[in-house]
């Protein structure tokens, strides 16, 4: 997350309590889901705050996923037009 405030900070700490399913998009536009049988756990996490214009200031999680299968690849449209009124907007 590219942003440090409070409201961000409150909802990271309920997924955080959680165990979600985490879905990524990579540089190359494809959509992951970590954790779909089982949740994903929060193994670490940190805010930053850069020194520099480029430097990030924000928040870090690391999240890990106990699952027998690889991440499965999600239909783009389909995550776009279910998540598109539940993402954390900074």
């Amino acid at each position: 997350m590219t942003k440090l405030d409070l409201a961000t900070q409150q909802e990271l700490v309920e997924i955080v309590k959680a165990r979600p399913h985490i879905v990524i998009k990579d540089y190359n536009g494809n959509y992951l889901m970590v954790g779909a049988s089982f949740g994903a756990d929060c193994s670490a996490g940190t805010i930053v705050t850069g020194a520099g214009m480029a430097d990030l200031s924000g928040f870090t999680l690391t999240m890990s996923g106990q699952e027998t299968l690889p991440a499965y690849f999600v239909d783009a449209t389909a995550f776009e037009t279910l998540v598109s009124d539940v993402q954390i907007n900074p």
